[in-house]
């Protein structure tokens, strides 16, 4: 009988021989990993094998995350941030306070002490876009709730409008991949 049979394997052997357990990993974790496929500029195929993860839940991940993606374009900080800060300071500031990339396309939102000025930095393609709102009257929602999650369009647009979002719970996304 040929030695790769697992039924003629002792038994200790055959531990060895059984596939490793299944990862279980989150969405940041799955963001983290394409992030450093892009960055090692290995085909898919190559960092998925050179790192044991498997293509099939790779490709899975990339095609949830691309949805996601689109629905979450902005994320607020929770700390004040200086408002004389331009692009380039607010640029640096992306990576502690957000943990994320300047260079994604979100837009990240920073306010100032007394919540009643904004910026909102993003990347687009070439150049970065830094838009600044300053209220005359009344302050902006306490960002606290919201820094921990991304923000859609629509919320985003209703956080700039005044309306307290930390309160609403939004609608999970659904990822259908087939009608059936």
């Amino acid at each position: 009988m040929p030695a790769t049979d697992t039924n003629f394997i002792e038994p200790k052997q055959r531990a060895i021989a059984r596939k490793p357990p299944k990862v279980r990993r989150d969405q940041n974790q799955w963001t983290a990993i394409f992030a450093a496929q892009r960055a090692s500029g290995l085909s898919v195929e190559a960092f998925c094998s050179a790192n044991d993860i498997s293509r099939s839940a790779y490709w899975k991940w990339s095609k949830q995350l691309g949805a996601t993606k689109k629905a979450a374009v902005g994320k607020t900080s929770a700390q004040a941030v200086d408002m004389r800060k331009s692009i380039d300071g607010l640029a640096q500031l992306v990576e502690p306070l957000f943990q994320a990339d300047p260079f994604c396309g979100h837009v990240f939102v920073f306010l100032g002490k007394t919540r009643n000025k904004a910026k909102l930095l993003v990347w687009d393609r070439h150049s970065f876009w830094l838009l600044y709102k300053r209220l005359e009257r009344g302050q902006f929602p306490k960002p606290d709730i919201l820094a921990q999650r991304g923000l859609s369009g629509a919320e985003l647009m209703a956080f700039l409008d005044g309306i307290d979002l930390s309160h609403a719970r939004p609608i999970k996304s659904v990822f259908a991949s087939r009608i059936s």
